[in-house]
């Protein structure tokens, strides 16, 4: 089972609107978000694919600059494919908060 994690800072957006966005965006990219922590800004995701079961995990810290931090673990999955996928979500993301 790989797994990757990646960090993006998007500086000018509030953690709780980049949340908000997070929440849209994993849903955009395919995933279904099992477990949804407010509070802690903690989103669950998984997706089922040709490559088996691919678990996202988006988490933005309250913290200046705002940042999203994805954690991707895949069954049958490499690296490069997880690589992909957060590239994927985060492009998305980027566009979401008018950021590209």
């Amino acid at each position: 089972m790989a797994k990757f994690e990646i960090e993006r800072e998007f500086p000018g957006t509030s953690a709780s609107a980049c949340y908000q966005a997070c929440l849209r965006t994993v849903i955009s990219a395919g995933f279904k978000i099992f477990k949804q922590r407010d509070v802690a800004s903690l989103v669950l995701c998984e997706r089922v694919d040709q490559d088996g079961r691919l678990e996202l995990n988006v988490m933005v810290p309250l913290s200046k600059p705002t940042r999203v931090i994805l954690s991707l673990s895949g069954e049958r999955s490499d690296e490069a494919s997880l690589k992909h996928a957060a590239d994927r979500v985060l492009d998305l993301l980027g566009t979401e908060l008018g950021q590209h």
